[in-house]
């Protein structure tokens, strides 16, 4: 329905993608749906990127110079951590 346009150049290239084995059909039909996922997720990232300096700085009682102190003791043991993890 939404990627017609997409089904239309798999069935037309369906012998090449065969013939070149770099990815199977089923795989070259899930690639709009992981892009669109992809794009999700850079949405969602530079949303809260955005935001979250905003909020801690007009948080009651705190300032700029809480920025520093969260990126280093929170936000860097937190992606290495996560890192770590996968």
């Amino acid at each position: 329905m939404v990627f017609q346009g997409f089904k239309a150049w798999l069935q037309e290239h369906k012998g090449w993608v065969t013939k070149t084995k770099l990815f199977t059909f089923v795989e070259l039909k899930l690639l709009p749906l992981f892009r669109l996922m992809g794009s999700l997720y850079l949405f969602n990232n530079t949303i809260l990127r955005d935001t979250k300096d905003v909020r801690v700085v007009t948080a009651k009682g705190s300032s700029v110079e809480i920025i520093p102190f969260l990126k280093i003791w929170v936000n860097l043991p937190m992606a290495i951590g996560y890192q770590v993890r996968v």
